[in-house]
């Protein structure tokens, strides 16, 4: 993609009235460190958005219906509807950053141009949390992650249609056989009638980034999800110490949910900026 096709923007997901002091400061950081980037906060309809404007005073602020920010549920059913990449389709490519997130340099431009659809922090076998309990297997986690929004768009047109189709004779054993050749879903009997038993009306029954980095990848060969060994230079989030010498001892453009795994790593000797974080 050339530079003048990339027009990106950072969205931050809030739900809450007053973000939290190490939510504030994740905000701050990240509009700081990507100064010069358009950015939005993604807030239900109702909320009162004083405090995110205070820290980011030039952010649009998009508001959507209160039930997507309920609960986890409502939140993966809006990441996988298109009214939410149709908002953002004046921009070429979407950074979701979550208030439990955390950029270290401006790469965002050259991730942008990389080629790939989406890019997250690498999983492990079956989302373990170690290499000890298995090795890099899919990409990748949704917290702080990158996506092409009209091939997001594009990709959501096709899987109503590939629902609606599965619900026809023969349509079932037909996607079967299809994720029968990727490992990640094989297994998936649940997931796959939930899809087909739905017809693409219902809501996605997993996880966002698992729609995104593992079915929307397995079914479709126009969008690319970055692979581990790309992706592990994007983001880490699960056992940060391993995908570091992974990486070849180089700190990833960001990372999710630090605090939760190794905070100790990110705020030890290395350039993370995660310090003196509160």
């Amino acid at each position: 993609m050339n530079s003048s096709a990339v027009h990106p923007i950072i969205v931050i997901p809030v739900y809450r009235a007053l973000p939290t002091d190490q939510e504030a400061w994740a905000i701050a950081t990240c509009v700081d460190t990507l100064a010069g980037h358009q950015l939005a906060f993604v807030a239900p309809a109702s909320l009162e958005c004083a405090a995110y404007r205070t820290l980011c005073p030039h952010a649009a602020v998009e508001r959507f219906h209160d039930g997507y920010f309920q609960a986890v549920r409502g939140y993966n059913e809006l990441l996988t509807h298109r009214c939410f990449y149709e908002r953002f389709r004046n921009f070429s490519h979407l950074l979701v950053y979550q208030t439990d997130a955390h950029v270290m340099y401006d790469r965002l431009i050259a991730w942008c141009r990389s080629g790939y659809d989406f890019i997250g922090a690498p999983w492990f076998d079956d989302w373990t949390t170690s290499h000890r309990d298995g090795s890099l297997w899919a990409v990748g986690n949704g917290g702080f992650s990158l996506r092409n929004v009209r091939s997001c768009l594009a990709a959501l047109r096709g899987y109503r249609r590939i629902a609606m189709f599965l619900r026809g004779r023969g349509g079932r054993h037909a996607l079967r056989w299809r994720l029968r050749r990727n490992p990640l879903l094989r297994d998936r009997a649940a997931l796959l009638d939930s899809l087909v038993d739905s017809g693409g009306q219902h809501p996605w029954p997993l996880n966002e980034d698992v729609f995104w980095g593992m079915f929307i990848g397995s079914l479709s060969h126009g969008f690319r999800v970055a692979p581990a060994e790309v992706a592990v230079r994007f983001s880490f989030e699960c056992d940060p110490r391993f995908l570091f010498e992974v990486a070849k001892r180089e700190l990833p453009f960001g990372c999710h949910a630090w605090r939760r795994y190794d905070e100790d790593f990110w705020r030890g000797e290395l350039d993370t900026g995660l310090r003196e974080a509160p």
